[in-house]
């Protein structure tokens, strides 16, 4: 896959061989949905604008850029770059999914983290329902989306929380009720239980025995 020549003569940039480096599915699919969408390569961890190009901006305004940067070589970078504080670039050889906007710019999309079958998969769903959703209640509509998704997904965890501290609770019922009436008695002393573990090997005639006390999950509260 080619970048426009939007890019051409700023820099090397690596070339996306489908089947190799992304399965040829995916990059089909992509296309499908927007054929305005390309994936590229990132040598390095960088920061970038909502929308950048290779316009550098003023002194007073300057912008992250799309270039060849000359101290990390000739390749194509899309924004700034991130030292490790020595001057050393963070590394990131990852896929990035960008969109080329009208010729203006770059808006960056994703980072691919993986290429397996089931992300890709997800990926892709996912990149088809933001189309949707966006070609026909725009970009508010999907943002609306995307925070009504973050509500369900918070309500679910909370119930998820409560069906387990219920679990929790009717597992831990009749030892704290045990508990309870061994505290009317006054028996209070641990009864410090213990498990016993029986050890052997092949031919061996005899077992070897261990006593150890219990930990919570083989018999206390949870």
């Amino acid at each position: 896959m080619k970048l426009p020549l939007i890019l051409r003569g700023e820099g090397y940039y690596r070339k996306l061989e489908p089947g190799i480096d992304i399965p040829c599915w995916t990059i089909d699919a992509v296309q499908a949905i927007d054929p305005r969408l390309f994936f590229v390569w990132h040598p390095y961890q960088v920061l970038y604008d909502d929308l950048i190009n290779n316009y550098s901006g003023s002194i007073e305004d300057p912008r992250f850029t799309i270039g060849r940067q000359e101290q990390y070589g000739s390749d194509l970078i899309f924004g700034f770059v991130l030292t490790d504080g020595k001057g050393k670039p963070k590394i990131d050889e990852h896929w990035h999914l960008w969109r080329l906007c009208d010729n203006h710019g770059w808006a960056h999309i994703l980072k691919l983290q993986s290429t397996n079958y089931d992300y890709l998969r997800i990926f892709v769903d996912r990149l088809f329902l933001q189309a949707q959703v966006t070609n026909k209640y725009g970009t508010r509509g999907w943002n609306r989306f995307l925070r009504t998704e973050q509500v369900v997904e918070q309500e679910m965890k909370e119930k998820q929380a409560m069906n387990v501290f219920q679990d929790r609770s009717d597992e831990n019922r009749f030892l704290m009720r045990k508990a309870y009436e061994n505290f009317q008695r006054g028996i209070i002393n641990a009864t410090n239980p213990t498990k016993d573990i029986i050890t052997s090997f092949p031919g061996q005639t005899n077992r070897s025995r261990i006593i150890r006390p219990l930990t919570d999950d083989e018999g206390g509260i949870v």
